[in-house]
């Protein structure tokens, strides 16, 4: 049998993923790759999944195209996937106090 149920169309949840996902898309991405994950062992896993998720700027640039993105280079890429890590504790108080 199926692990997943299908989709409720709740509107909540729906809301809640539009409103919160950037934010913790901004926490949940740096610790992926600070965390032991299977599918991040490698250090080229690793630089892909940063390759292909990007995220928005430290200093409150809006979230790139993965074409911008990709231009950026994986320098600049892995700075910005630093820097919210390390402002964490402030990204964490502003989800919770929505």
């Amino acid at each position: 049998p199926p692990i997943m149920q299908p989709a409720t169309g709740r509107e909540d949840l729906k809301n809640f993923e539009k409103e919160f996902w950037p934010l913790m898309r901004r926490l949940l991405h740096p610790r992926f790759l600070r965390v032991y994950l299977p599918e991040l062992a490698h250090g080229g896993a690793r630089e892909y999944f940063i390759r292909r998720h990007p995220i928005d700027g430290p200093n409150g640039e809006e979230r790139p195209s993965l074409e911008e993105w990709t231009k950026m280079g994986d320098e600049m890429q892995a700075e910005w996937y630093d820097a919210s890590y390390v402002n964490s504790v402030e990204l964490i108080e502003g989800l919770n106090a929505e």
